[in-house]
């Protein structure tokens, strides 16, 4: 088991409510990374939905209380379990609060015409990249991971542009599945950083995640890296919206995101 695994698993108290630990391992600024607490979620459905020929489609959360170490529970509720499709809800709650929610659809492949009109952006290999090793006040969490910046601008060098891609895997390997899916769309350093000269807060206020098709993919193996490219093209009102896309090493689009977050500037400037 990895250790992305082990953290991301639960006690399970029935067959809708799981309950685990949070420690700082997996800590952003002042709370938990929110790609980790999406992961929790999306483990917590798919373990409630428990039927391989219905991978994840979609899922869309979102984030109410800032949650603090210690225990959190998530209880799901399935909405509608059709012919192919299964619906389901989760709560994530601390001191019976809740802290965020979500809406989940597992499917079944359909059949269809299939196309798509993005292409991975030209980068260089993984392989031809350091890799970035984090110190404070970089999140623990990034030393847990092969992380190689790929494309956009250097955060914090007060670019013209905002956009943040990296080549990324987990240190003692896995495949990319829904779970681990979920954490990436948020792992990446977010590309609003490059516009400043230092760090700002970007605390997420929802999440959506478009699985393009059925994780993990055909051929993955655990050595493989992921593609992540996030862009910020506007920011409004004290709020930003993160596109992003998750590539697969031979150019398979994985998963689509979108989030909305608070802008909250420090001392630099844009």
């Amino acid at each position: 088991m990895t250790r992305f695994d082990e953290d991301t698993s639960f006690k399970r108290l029935d067959e809708h409510t799981f309950e685990r630990d949070i420690d700082r391992t997996w800590w952003g600024d002042v709370a938990p990374h929110g790609g980790y607490l999406s992961a929790l979620i999306q483990r917590a459905m798919r373990e409630t939905v428990a039927d391989p020929a219905r991978p994840a489609r979609s899922t869309t959360l979102h984030f109410l209380e800032r949650v603090r170490e210690g225990t959190v529970r998530v209880i799901t509720q399935v909405a509608r379990r059709g012919r192919s499709l299964t619906a389901l809800t989760a709560t994530m709650e601390q001191d019976g609060v809740p802290v965020v929610t979500a809406f989940g659809t597992f499917s079944a492949p359909r059949e269809a015409p299939s196309f798509n009109e993005l292409t991975m952006p030209e980068v260089p290999a993984p392989a031809s990249l350091p890799r970035i090793e984090g110190a404070p006040p970089v999140p623990p969490f990034v030393n847990l991971f092969d992380y190689r910046f790929a494309c956009g601008p250097m955060p914090f060098s007060r670019a013209e542009t905002a956009v943040a891609g990296a080549w990324m895997r987990p240190l003692d390997g896995r495949p990319v599945d829904d779970v681990f899916a979920a954490f990436l769309v948020d792992a990446c350093v977010p590309p609003v950083f490059a516009r400043f000269d230092r760090p700002v807060g970007v605390p997420t206020i929802d999440l959506s995640i478009a699985f393009t098709r059925a994780l993990p993919v055909s051929g993955a193996t655990d050595g493989d890296f992921v593609l992540g490219v996030f862009r910020t093209p506007a920011a409004e009102d004290g709020f930003i919206v993160e596109d992003g896309e998750i590539w697969s090493e031979d150019g398979r689009l994985l998963v689509r995101s979108r989030q909305v977050a608070l802008l909250i500037p420090g001392k630099g400037n844009l």
